[in-house]
């Protein structure tokens, strides 16, 4: 049996294994753990063997310096664990920065981190390394939306961690042509597959440089490629009204569906569920989808990993143009971008649906409303964004932590959440019906800290003839009051809903944190006094 977490370890204090075999011996990956009652135990590799010999010199060592061998065989672990033991060797014995880990080790290493962020659905990594900051260097990882410090590691394992992975593990055909090898002062982008026994894990890459000659590694954990069916629209947390207005919008048979948000705000999966429901519903169809890197495996359509487009003579910008006008001649009925990241890519885009055809894509903006200006800085026309067959809908979504509902505690009009909160919150809702829910921060036996997952708080925006004359004129404004005042209306989750009334529903319900809402919108009253043409001191905190 192998070992393959530091918790299935017995309890120790601490590592020795250089105060008890050395330097050169210790390399063999052999490691030995103090136990509170002054006896050690070994952890090998599993690919390594301790032979007789090598545990009666072992135990002299130790019975020479005070400690004394635990009976038994040694424990076989993975070398991922191994890695770690090691780095806490180095720190309990004060060893400098200087002294740089092997690269096996770093591997090791490098694959704990991915496995530990896979088994905890970290949605990010980051690893921060700070050759001139005093103590350790941070490992954190965002899971359920939240960034958390998982564990600190010597500042040589932090630069050794972003050197190596993208110069022996990355995937060389996701890396430019002219930075084969990490360069510090460039930003880089690569692709990571990791596929061993114990781990398969697929990750997207970012290298920043950092203050005083450091460097950032961001790492998106993708999730695992499967061809079980997706969730549905309702399961990721939109409303019965709103999935029927997005598949009003993707029944359009030209123009362009756009899904918005920050990064990490959920757009892929999304889309992922919404090209699923299509590929079922027309399956007469040809669905064709470029990505970069593939984030999801959908049966049935036509997945088209940038990597294998782009070249040493074609960068990613050129390499997005020529997918896109290869679709156009390979007779495809729907197309799907993973992102419009360029103006070249924006105009392919608009070929392709100026000539009858319909395309699901995402953008970073801060709104449903706020995709018009996006596409005009991609050098789109506000005359072809209004045009009526251009626009199929604007979709702009947030991820919200989703409360756990076994140890979440309500909230009433006496809770203990603040004189600011409460206010705020009593401006929008009566607390005799809400059933407002705050975070158990050590969470239970049901959730992590708290939170089970998360879920989506969103808002659709189908556009009317008034809305696209408002659009076309440059009045962005007055046609998102337009749109809002169907909401007003009675279209309540649906129609003129904003994400933030999304949320408010999703929080009134203790689905969600009245604090995790006002972390993603800002202050939950806002939306009211914005409503208004002039801002009453008197509303003001």
């Amino acid at each position: 049996m192998v070992t393959l977490k530091r918790s299935d370890l017995p309890e120790f204090d601490e590592v020795v294994t250089d105060r008890i075999i050395g330097d050169d011996e210790a390399k063999k990956t052999v490691i030995c753990a103090l136990r509170k009652d002054k006896s050690v135990f070994f952890v090998v590799a599993k690919e390594e063997n301790l032979t007789q010999r090598d545990i009666i010199k072992y135990t002299s060592l130790a019975s020479g310096k005070g400690w004394q061998i635990n009976s038994g065989r040694p424990i076989h672990a993975d070398l991922s664990l191994i890695a770690q033991l090691n780095v806490a060797n180095r720190k309990t014995d004060g060893q400098s920065n200087d002294n740089q880990p092997e690269p096996s080790e770093v591997t090791a290493m490098f694959h704990y981190i991915c496995k530990n962020a896979v088994e905890q659905k970290a949605s990010d990594i980051f690893i921060e390394h700070r050759p001139e900051a005093e103590g350790d260097n941070l490992i954190k990882m965002r899971i359920n939306g939240l960034v958390e410090t998982i564990q600190s590691i010597p500042s040589s394992m932090a630069g050794a961690l972003v050197a190596v992975s993208y110069n022996a593990i990355a995937d060389d055909s996701s890396k430019v042509a002219d930075h084969s090898s990490f360069v510090r002062t460039a930003i880089l982008n690569a692709a990571i597959n990791i596929e061993t026994e114990d781990l398969t894990a697929r990750l997207r890459a970012v290298y920043m440089p950092a203050f005083k000659n450091g460097s950032d590694l961001i790492l998106r954990v993708l999730p695992e490629e499967s061809s079980g069916k997706p969730p549905s629209l309702e399961e990721l947390g939109y409303t019965g009204k709103q999935s029927e207005i997005i598949n009003r919008m993707a029944a359009k048979t030209s123009g362009v569906l756009i899904f918005s948000g920050i990064a990490g705000s959920g757009k892929s999966t999304t889309i992922r569920s919404l090209l699923d429901s299509l590929q079922r519903r027309y399956s007469g169809k040809r669905i064709a989808m470029i990505e970069d890197p593939i984030e999801y495996k959908n049966e049935g359509i036509n997945q088209i990993p940038l990597a294998d487009i782009r070249t040493k003579d074609r960068d990613t910008k050129q390499a997005w143009a020529e997918a896109v006008k290869g679709l156009v001649r390979a007779n495809v009925d729907i197309m799907a971008l993973g992102e419009v990241r360029d103006d070249v890519t924006a105009g392919e885009m608009v070929d392709y649906i100026l000539t009858g055809h319909q395309v699901l894509t995402t953008l970073h903006a801060p709104s449903a409303i706020g995709n018009v200006q996006r596409l005009e800085r991609l050098g789109i026309s506000r005359d072809i964004i209004a045009g009526p067959d251009f626009v199929s809908g604007f979709v702009y979504q947030r991820l919200l932590p989703r409360l756990c509902q076994d140890c979440s505690t309500p909230i009433n009009s006496e809770s203990n959440i603040g004189n600011s909160l409460h206010n705020r919150l009593s401006k929008i809702l009566d607390f005799s019906e809400a059933k407002l829910r705050l975070r158990h921060e050590e969470g239970c036996d049901h959730c992590r800290k708290g939170y089970t997952g998360r879920v989506v708080a969103a808002e659709t925006m189908l556009l009317d003839n008034t809305m696209r004359e408002f659009i076309k004129e440059g009045k962005d404004s007055k046609a998102f009051n337009h749109w809002r005042s169907h909401g007003l209306r009675g279209g309540i989750l649906g129609h003129g809903t904003t994400a933030l009334e999304h949320a408010q529903h999703l929080m009134e319900r203790g689905i969600v944190s009245p604090i995790d809402v006002e972390a993603a919108f800002g202050y939950i009253d806002m939306q009211n006094i914005e409503s208004d043409d002039v801002i009453d001191q008197a509303e003001l905190p």
